[in-house]
């Protein structure tokens, strides 16, 4: 796995980790804003692995 392949998914985690613990956090605050902006944060490190990484047809 390519290192920045790596990092990308490091840093998916780690946002999936906080994600967790707003989501936690919102059962007693009723925060969903601070839910939906933590789960922004981890569906943007997808697409940007996503981005960087992708098979091409026809080896493009």
């Amino acid at each position: 796995m390519p290192t920045g392949m790596r990092q990308l998914g490091h840093q998916m985690h780690m946002n999936a980790r906080e994600l967790v613990v707003t989501i936690n956090n919102a059962e007693v605050t009723r925060d969903t804003t601070a839910i939906l902006n933590s789960l922004s944060e981890v569906t943007q490190a997808c697409v940007n692995c996503h981005q960087a990484y992708q098979l091409k047809k026809g080896g493009q």
